[in-house]
């Protein structure tokens, strides 16, 4: 998944932010995307280096506090990239954006494997065997392989380590992801629900904030205010000490033709902040716009700072972070 940079081998650059696309093809009536973990990309010009401590990623030794969106290049044309990048990046992205496509085989809408995948000698789905690649969130399904369930993760993480790409890695929604790896939450309500990270030396980073619910054929559709959005971020930046949040998805797009699979209708996320045709869609950009600018203002504080925290009240607590004057 997710916003720019190499299409099919080409390299493609939007206005100094340099990303990965996977790359994918159609089988059967849905999409599928190969990837590899999370890597982290740093702004085109000139490089950087990008590692992690306990508190947040840094970018050439110095922490951030990082926003980014997903935007999955095969549900929009080729016409709109650039300008679905640039209107993120008017929304206030950070230039430097890590992506969350996870160790992953995402190859439709309702997690369907590909027909063929079945004539493929020696394959056991989702478990540790050589056919079988990764996929994403596998948590959800680890503990039903037992003690292959692990021994697949390990060979995930050591996979992303070993191509020595020289950027930190990130499991998605894998609370057992092994060093250096660090695991990441999905989901709505990561403030609340987030684990938090499995090593004191890893960051909290929230990989998919998920800005609307899925929608199917027959159901209601439900609206996820961008007021329930940026207090979750808030929360989690003070509760969980957060520094890296992605919006999933920040546009949406189209499942062309027959990708949809079934019962999945052909809008993809249309209530993100950019709508299915890329159009802006207010209030949710504007609002996390102001949002994230107003978060930034505070950022080395949050970052550097020693937290206390107080009670108001039932229901009402503040936190405080303060840097000493040396």
């Amino acid at each position: 998944m997710v916003e720019c940079g190499e299409v099919n081998g080409v390299s493609r650059n939007f206005g100094g932010v340099l990303c990965w696309l996977w790359t994918g093809g159609m089988v059967g009536f849905g999409w599928w995307w190969f990837g590899l973990l999370v890597v982290v990309v740093t702004a085109a010009e000139g490089g950087a280096d990008v590692t992690y401590d306990g508190r947040s990623l840094m970018v050439d030794g110095q922490r951030k506090l990082l926003f980014s969106g997903s935007i999955h290049y095969p549900r929009s044309t080729p016409d709109m990239w650039p300008s679905l990048i640039s209107k993120a990046k008017a929304g206030d992205w950070t230039r430097s954006i890590p992506m969350c496509s996870g160790t992953f085989t995402s190859l439709n809408q309702a997690r369907g494997l590909p027909f063929w995948l079945h004539d493929v000698p020696d394959i056991v789905f989702r478990s540790d065997n050589e056919p079988f690649k990764i996929e994403n969130e596998y948590q959800n399904v680890e503990k039903a392989f037992h003690d292959r369930g692990p021994s697949y993760v390990r060979w995930a993480a050591a996979m992303a380590v070993g191509l020595e790409t020289g950027v930190p890695w990130v499991m998605c929604k894998q609370d057992d992801a092994p060093d250096p790896v660090i695991n990441a939450c999905n989901g709505m309500r990561c403030g609340e629900t987030f684990v938090g990270p499995n090593s004191p030396n890893k960051p909290a980073i929230w990989t998919e904030n998920w800005t609307h619910f899925y929608d199917l054929y027959g159901n209601i559709t439900k609206i996820r205010s961008v007021q329930d959005i940026a207090y979750q971020v808030a929360l989690f930046i003070v509760k969980m000490n957060g520094s890296y949040i992605n919006y999933y998805m920040y546009h949406g797009g189209t499942n062309f033709g027959r990708t949809a699979s079934s019962f999945v209708i052909t809008s993809y996320y249309d209530q993100a902040p950019l709508d299915e045709y890329g159009l802006i869609r207010q209030p949710k950009w504007g609002h996390l716009k102001e949002f994230h600018a107003a978060v930034k203002l505070c950022s080395d504080t949050l970052l550097y700072g020693q937290q206390s925290n107080f009670s108001l009240g039932a229901l009402q607590e503040v936190a405080i972070s303060t840097i000493p004057y040396v």
